[in-house]
């Protein structure tokens, strides 16, 4: 079977082009052209909360790692809840190491006006809440850095979280994404 895909968004960061077709309501494809390099990605909308938005998870091969700031932060400026993930087992933490990412992690949103809760749920199981201090209309625009930062430290919240083996690493996840993998998940 297959697809048809109709173009939805264009978006330019420098010298790249992010392109986001969809097929029907869950099954999309980002089209990254950069000079004569261009790469297609599967994409996948999750959610299905009520009064929640969906978010957007992209999957990229091992050999695009590179590419993957660019991508979530161009769906960050259209507006589009996303994860980005790539195809590589994630390596394992000790303990200790878990402990001070999740600390480091914790100060660090803080002083960005963020609550963190961190709920245990059985032996396994873990969820993370992040909830944004203050009023919505007193909050400025990140700049760019300030969103890769912040998906990438979610990101590493999660890894830290996240105990059993997985097929994948998750390399950002941004405001809004409400991430899960086995009996971990975070939510914004």
């Amino acid at each position: 079977m297959t697809l048809e895909y109709r173009r939805q968004k264009t978006i330019r960061i420098g010298n790249a082009e992010l392109e986001y077709w969809q097929a029907f309501r869950e099954i999309g494809r980002l089209v990254y052209r950069e000079g004569e390099k261009e790469f297609e990605f599967d994409t996948e909308w999750f959610g299905g909360r009520m009064f929640r938005r969906n978010w957007l998870w992209v999957s990229l091969p091992a050999h695009c790692e590179s590419l993957a700031s660019t991508v979530h932060l161009a769906l960050c400026l259209a507006g589009i809840p996303n994860t980005v993930t790539i195809d590589v087992p994630s390596s394992p933490w000790r303990a200790e190491e878990r402990e001070a990412a999740l600390r480091d992690f914790t100060e660090w949103m803080t002083r960005r006006n963020y609550r963190v809760l961190v709920t245990r749920t059985g032996s396994f199981g873990c969820k993370m809440h992040l909830k944004r201090r203050g009023l919505r209309l007193s909050r400025t625009k990140p700049s760019a850095d300030e969103i890769l930062a912040r998906g990438k430290w979610a990101a590493r919240a999660f890894e830290a979280l996240h105990t059993s083996d997985s097929k994948e690493t998750v390399l950002y996840i941004s405001e809004g994404a409400n991430h899960a993998h086995c009996l971990v998940s975070l939510e914004w």
